[in-house]
């Protein structure tokens, strides 16, 4: 008769080790993924406003699941699978966001763009004069806004 001795299957290293995280080492932990979830969102996704709110929205979830069940044995393949999950979550509703389309364009090609540039500028220039004249205005006596006046408006 032949005697089988079955040997028991090994577990990788990061099964037997406790969880390395917990609530003083969180800013250590967040500082070393913070840039790898950035980038992974980055290459997907267009916006940076989005990526950025992604990679806080990964990262707290992931920490919070984390620090409460410490019983994760893989905390590293839990944290991509979170940043997975929310990224095809953020296409699908991307995906049902209604778009808008301009229906005239912001200039025609025989248009200089450096002037509709100077143009904004200027504009944005004279809106802020105007309300620095209404703060002025509200803000001073009335004798003081007449010099004001007399000095930068007639000049």
């Amino acid at each position: 008769m032949r005697s089988v001795i079955r040997l028991a299957k090994p577990t990788p290293a990061f099964m037997n080790s406790p969880n390395p995280f917990s609530r003083a080492t969180i800013d250590t932990h967040w500082a070393e993924y913070y840039p790898k979830v950035y980038g992974y969102f980055f290459r997907r996704v267009e916006n940076k406003t989005d990526v950025e709110d992604l990679t806080s929205i990964v990262l707290t979830e992931f920490f919070n699941h984390v620090l409460d069940n410490p019983q994760v044995r893989n905390p590293h393949a839990y944290l991509w699978k979170v940043a997975y999950h929310h990224l095809v979550n953020f296409v699908r509703r991307k995906g049902k966001r209604p778009t808008t389309i301009p229906l005239e364009p912001k200039h025609t090609s025989t248009e200089d763009p450096r002037r509709l540039e100077t143009e904004l500028e200027a504009k944005t220039l004279s809106r802020k004069f105007e309300r620095i004249l209404q703060d002025a205005k509200t803000e001073l006596k009335p004798q003081d806004y007449e010099l004001f006046s007399a000095v930068y408006l007639q000049g």
